[in-house]
């Protein structure tokens, strides 16, 4: 399921103090008592194309992570307009964690990033809706993907777009990837023209077709640089690399200690 926007939990809020603020009128009335795209490794040209779809050796039906981890949504520390970082964040359990593995509430590489402006001084307002076991083409809970989240994770207030992963999306074709990354990008920027949108690829793992994770990154490079986003591809930039430490114990997900990598490695990206 799609967690609920934090804009929607400001508003509930707002309607329970009205209802609150009548009841205690009347009853003092009566007497009675009261009762919210470059490529960082490389500039890719204007006139790239994308490659012809062609099936790569993983099957379309790659099996699916057995971690089921809830969708996730983070809470809003002020109105999104009073707020001074605005970021809507769009992913998979990658994003939202995973129970018992890591990277759960807090502990995630968003509630580190949002922590960590706090800290500054700074009011956030994140705002957050994953998928588990989705992606740009394979639907993940609910038969959902990246797409179908834009429109929780985002509004008019919103300065900051983040779109993280996803390894779920290994083994499907290149224009399947690449048709449901333009479709999710088309509709961040029919709302938000101008903002600056982060595309990060997936994060490879030893055990990984090294093939798959350069072809997904590759796709999605390609397709931001079309959107004038920015594309972080971790592959290239080596993370997760040689650090058997930052893989929960379902060998696919973050630890901890995984969460806080990426949020050192991401925090980068969200202008203050």
């Amino acid at each position: 399921m799609v967690s609920v926007g934090r804009t929607g939990v400001v508003q509930i809020a707002a309607v329970v103090l009205l209802a609150v603020g009548a009841g205690a009128a009347i009853a003092a009335g009566s007497g009675a008592a009261p009762g919210d795209a470059v490529r960082v490794d490389e500039q890719l040209s204007a006139t790239t194309t994308l490659p012809t779809a062609t099936p790569i050796s993983t099957p379309i039906s790659a099996p699916i992570a057995t971690a089921v981890p809830p969708a996730v949504s983070t809470v809003e520390t002020a109105r999104p307009s009073q707020a001074q970082v605005r970021v809507g964040i769009i992913g998979d359990e990658w994003t939202g964690g995973v129970a018992g593995i890591g990277g759960e509430g807090a502990s995630s590489w968003v509630g580190i990033v949002e922590g960590g402006l706090r800290e500054q001084g700074l009011t956030t307002a994140f705002t957050v809706e994953t998928v588990p076991n989705g992606g740009y083409a394979r639907g993940g809970s609910g038969g959902l993907t990246y797409q179908d989240l834009v429109t929780d994770a985002i509004s008019p207030e919103t300065q900051t777009v983040i779109v993280f992963g996803s390894r779920n999306d290994f083994g499907f074709s290149q224009d399947a990837i690449a048709e449901g990354a333009r479709a999710t990008f088309q509709q961040i920027r029919n709302l938000l023209p101008t903002v600056p949108l982060i595309v990060i690829g997936p994060v490879g793992l030893p055990t990984d077709d090294a093939r798959e994770v350069a072809n997904v990154n590759e796709i999605l490079g390609i397709v931001a640089a079309e959107y004038e986003a920015t594309f972080v591809d971790p592959a290239t930039q080596g993370w997760f690399a040689g650090q058997p430490d930052l893989i929960g114990t379902d060998g696919e997900s973050p630890s901890d200690a995984g969460h806080q990598f990426l949020a050192e490695a991401i925090a980068n990206y969200v202008p203050v």
